[in-house]
């Protein structure tokens, strides 16, 4: 019973001390969050095209469907295709942007 106190001043001691130590606050902050932020759009604009892509090189080498244009198609193709590349280009920026501000 006489130890009791003796045993909740070190504790004390601890959280009352702990309290007092604040996380440094990353300064940083805003421009990690809109890097992060950028990547989703990015992907969603590369995965759209390259399916759109896809899908038009299926059709123009594919047998069984005679294509009008086939000219077109290929422009058409290679408009998608470079697209895409932009949006890829997009996404690398951004998670080189996110590696240089986390790496600080």
């Amino acid at each position: 019973m006489k130890l009791a106190p003796f045993a909740l001043i070190p504790l004390l001691v601890c959280i009352a001390s702990a309290q007092e130590v604040k996380a440094p606050r990353v300064e940083n902050l805003p421009r990690i969050a809109r890097a992060w932020n950028s990547i989703a759009p990015a992907t969603k604009e590369y995965n759209e095209h390259m399916n759109a892509a896809d899908k038009l090189i299926h059709e123009r080498f594919n047998p069984k469907i005679v294509v009008a244009d086939p000219d077109a198609k290929r422009r058409e193709t290679v408009g998608h295709l470079k697209a895409a590349r932009e949006a890829l280009l997009s996404e690398l920026e951004a998670v080189n942007e996110l590696i240089e501000e986390e790496d600080y």
